[in-house]
């Protein structure tokens, strides 16, 4: 299935190779349209929702850029119109043509794309994996199941997990836990829920128990729960020591590390800097050393360092965005904020962090996306 392929810092759109460079309110409408494709959306909706409270656009605005929208995407009508609908609106409608895939029934070509999905995944490269994913029809394959739901998690299109009755409630339920981490505030039902579903005995695929196992460490330390955290850390040492995964160990020293900040363990935290490390350096992974630098800019902050602790962060930030693995993005921000809130050593950069922190949480819904979550759980746990 074709797709688009946004590109926030460009404000280009893509469609298999070809790009086009839109101007921002109209790559801004466009995404939001696209997001909510086949939905129809009254002018005074687009307003709120594109435009926002900080400017005063009125509906020829609306209808001044659906206009241009169309002439730029002309030669794409045949997978994508906006479509007026008479006394109401506007709507984005995405056909999704079927033809004929001579590598459909070829498993040594399926088995290659997908030895190429983890070598990306593996790395960190969420841009690489969603550009082999979006040109998939021309290329002549299927993805498979896995990463037909793990690519929609990595760019955002959370609202799927929401609503689809295509997948098992306990295959989507380690997203839907890490979409509630991020979104909610208060990191006390966060734990509790983590909890509900560790004790519930789920059955969740894979390893993700194991992941919420170590995600539940960080959990701890904001809840300042110390003890806990303590014997969490000790749990889940001899469960990353079993799974033998450069990945799934630095996941846990980053988590580690956020305890050992909290408790300003000097000698703790530059132990735990040098095995993180020593891992990238023998397996670089984008996401991984994105956080690295993060939580190296947090330790530099503590240790009296505020303009090395200013670049760290920033670039921390940059290689995640470069990554386009949005959850992991939006993590990080989360993370950078709620270290401000615990040690307000830097009031420029953490109004700086702040105000991205709103941003990101205007984009994807967050308190939306909290009360639908907290009712899906209502109803399944």
């Amino acid at each position: 299935m074709e797709t688009l392929q946004f590109y926030d810092e460009a404000y280009e759109v893509c469609l298999n190779s070809e790009r086009i460079a839109l101007l921002p309110k109209e790559y801004a409408l466009l995404r939001f349209l696209f997001t909510r494709r086949n939905q129809v959306f009254r002018r005074s909706d687009l307003l709120d929702l594109v435009w926002g409270q900080d400017e005063m656009p009125t509906d020829r605005t609306v209808d001044d850029h659906v206009y241009r929208l169309r002439k730029k995407l002309h030669g794409w009508r045949h997978l994508l119109t906006i479509e007026t609908v008479r006394g109401m609106g506007y709507r984005l409608t995405w056909k999704e043509p079927k033809g004929q895939n001579l590598l459909e029934n070829n498993p040594e070509f399926a088995g290659h794309v997908r030895h190429m999905l983890e070598m990306y995944h593996g790395l960190g490269m969420g841009a690489a994996m969603q550009t082999l994913s979006a040109n998939k029809d021309v290329l002549g394959f299927e993805l498979d199941p896995f990463y037909a739901v793990y690519l929609r998690f990595v760019s955002g299109d959370f609202r799927w997990f929401l609503t689809t009755s295509d997948l098992p409630f306990n295959e989507k339920l380690f997203y839907l836990a890490h979409l509630y981490f991020i979104a909610e505030e208060d990191s006390a039902k966060v734990l509790d829920l983590y909890k509900r579903i560790v004790d519930g005995k789920q059955q969740l695929p894979g390893l993700w128990e194991e992941e919420l196992q170590i995600n539940m460490i960080s959990l701890l330390v904001e809840a300042k729960q110390w003890q806990q955290a303590a014997d969490q850390i000790q749990k889940v040492e001899k469960i990353v020591a079993r799974i033998q995964s450069p990945s799934y160990t630095l996941t846990f020293l980053f988590q580690h590390i956020c305890y050992l900040l909290d408790r300003q363990d000097v000698a703790g935290a530059e132990e735990a800097f040098t095995q993180a490390n020593a891992l990238l350096a023998a397996k670089p992974m984008q996401r991984e050393q994105g956080m690295l630098v993060i939580l190296e800019g947090m330790w530099q902050y503590l240790q009296g360092l505020p303009e090395q602790g200013r670049l760290s962060l920033d670039k921390g930030i940059e290689i995640l965005q470069r990554t386009r693995f949005i959850p992991h993005y939006l993590f990080a921000v989360r993370k950078i904020d709620r270290f401000f809130q615990a040690f307000p050593v830097d009031s420029v950069w953490q109004q700086k962090y702040k105000k991205e922190w709103a941003r990101v949480s205007e984009e994807y819904q967050f308190p939306l996306l909290r009360r639908q979550l907290v009712d899906v759980f209502a109803r399944h746990l």
